[in-house]
């Protein structure tokens, strides 16, 4: 396999953000209150975990698994009405990627039939296992590297939409870089500026001079 790979996260980064728009309105509509730490505590979080957090936000007697089930119930109806869609600019960060040697992974929280549905026409830019889901082991970057790629940290850049993401990144030295969901109620952007982890608002950003300067895979400072 190739040494140098780029691990793009489906939700928020490869397809539109839809998650940021159904969370907040399944704890608000049930009575909670969202703010940066109702945040922190449910995205890219193992689904037991975000389901604690939306319990616990929204201050019902509920069990995470309960949680998670109405969780997905509503995300069903919004997205039956609001399907996901390829992010403006993420095909053409993929040919730039692949122009400049990078192999690709994607990996999120759900099953690889959601990336294969949703992601259909780009799956086959991706390589080896093409698809990861690290919803047991979020964030899951050490286990890409260690446990599926087997490759150095410093050999993994990742484009990813949260902040948590971006901190565990840096913690191992991999290059990073955080494209926050535009969502009005979306803390991200602030907890990336905050926590000084490089970002873009737009994938058109990560151009060939930003891709150029991963290629001495720089840890992120």
């Amino acid at each position: 396999m190739a040494e140098k790979w780029a691990a793009i996260n489906i939700d928020g980064v490869l397809l539109t953000d839809t998650f940021s728009t159904i969370i907040h309105d399944f704890v608000v509509d049930n009575g909670g209150t969202y703010d940066e730490n109702t945040e922190r505590s449910i995205l890219s979080q193992p689904q037991s975990v975000g389901g604690a957090g939306m319990a616990r936000a929204t201050g019902k007697d509920w069990t995470p698994a309960e949680a998670i089930r109405l969780y997905f119930e509503a995300r069903a109806a919004y997205v039956r009405e609001h399907p996901p869609e390829v992010s403006a600019g993420a095909p053409e960060l993929l040919e730039r990627l692949k122009a400049a040697g990078w192999s690709l992974i994607s990996y999120g929280g759900l099953t690889i039939e959601h990336f294969e549905a949703e992601a259909a026409p780009y799956v086959d830019m991706f390589d080896g296992p093409k698809y990861v889901c690290t919803n047991l082991v979020r964030p899951g970057l050490r286990e890409i590297c260690d446990n599926v790629l087997h490759i150095p940290y410093s050999s993994l850049f990742v484009v990813d939409d949260v902040a948590r993401v971006g901190m565990e990144a840096r913690r191992l030295g991999m290059p990073f870089i955080g494209h926050p969901s535009q969502h009005p109620k979306n803390h991200q952007r602030k907890i990336m500026q905050d926590n000084a982890i490089p970002f873009v608002d737009s994938l058109w950003q990560i151009d060939d001079g930003r891709i150029e300067a991963t290629h001495g895979h720089i840890p992120v400072s």
